[in-house]
């Protein structure tokens, strides 16, 4: 389990060296959905495996270019179509590989190992969906598939809180942190939005908790 557990959360760092120089942002999303998660029901080994999960969900970023990644200003439409192509990334990334994927210099049996290392394991399915899934929005507005309501998997769901929520109160090189106010505020704006009504209630009946984490895992003072 430990091993487990460092490997998932030394890929979500490979992902966010790309544009956080400290990785703890996976950290963060990750415990936050784990707090959402059993506010929500999720029983506390199914919390865990979300958490695991969701350690991953910006794993597409590794194929997104520096110049666009790393931009300071607001990004040009053309940039943005760029950026979100990082879920479909992330998902092909983790989903099995099919014989047709496979890259030419494996050996049979390479591509016989690597296409059952891809089948069972229901970790990777969710975080393959989270993946996929997290930057989709309530009202269908989202991408990469326009999905909306419920035919959002509860695990992208759930990310898509998490996520906004770090992004809202941490430094990016485009924005200073946002005081928690100003965060709370634009995220209620969002209800029934870009947030199911459940999953931000959720979040907010939890909120002491997940000013715990993020206190804990506060990126370091420049």
């Amino acid at each position: 389990m430990l091993s487990r557990l460092e490997l998932i959360r030394c890929l979500g760092r490979a992902a966010e060296y790309r544009d956080n120089e400290t990785g703890r942002h996976v950290i963060r999303v990750g415990r936050f959905v784990n707090i959402i998660a059993r506010e929500l029901g999720f029983s506390e080994s199914d919390a865990e495996h979300s958490e695991l999960a969701a350690y991953l969900h910006d794993l597409g970023k590794i194929g997104i270019p520096d110049s666009i990644l790393l931009k300071p200003g607001k990004l040009h439409e053309a940039e943005m179509e760029m950026m979100r192509k990082h879920a479909r990334y992330g998902r092909d990334i983790l989903e099995p590989m099919s014989i047709e994927k496979a890259p030419p210099f494996l050996s049979h049996v390479q591509v016989a190992s690597e296409l059952l290392k891809g089948t069972t394991s229901p970790l990777l399915v969710v975080a393959a969906t989270i993946v996929e899934t997290h930057h989709e929005k309530w009202d269908g507005s989202g991408y990469p598939n326009g999905l909306a309501g419920e035919a959002i998997p509860i695990e992208g769901q759930i990310v898509a809180v998490a996520d906004v929520y770090d992004a809202l109160s941490s430094c990016r090189p485009y924005k200073s942190a946002f005081p928690l106010g100003k965060c709370l505020s634009i995220m209620t704006q969002e209800r029934g939005r870009h947030f199911s009504p459940l999953v931000l209630d959720a979040f907010l009946n939890r909120l002491d908790e997940v000013l715990v984490y993020q206190r804990e895992f506060a990126d370091p003072a420049e």
